[in-house]
């Protein structure tokens, strides 16, 4: 608790000393930020479009697996049919 108080007044009082210095800190703490959060978005961003692109995969790869196990119905079906 008094460590908090010291150090908020330790800012304080760099604050009331130095306001320019203090506002350009601010200001590349800010751009720091944004930075990060832009980062954050873009690697978002590649994970979505990866999800889509597997499931458009999957789905695909279900389509081709229903189509070949017709295909083998129909093939036992005929082979049945032919005894």
């Amino acid at each position: 608790m008094i460590k908090s108080i010291l150090l908020l007044s330790s800012v304080t009082i760099f604050l009331l000393a130095n306001p320019t210095s203090a506002i350009n800190k601010l200001n590349e703490s800010q751009k720091k930020g944004n930075e990060l959060v832009e980062r954050q978005n873009k690697n978002l961003n590649i994970a979505l479009e990866l999800s889509k692109f597997i499931y458009v995969k999957k789905n695909h790869l279900s389509f081709l697996i229903n189509k070949r196990n017709k295909l083998l119905h129909n093939q036992i079906n005929l082979k049945s049919n032919k005894k």
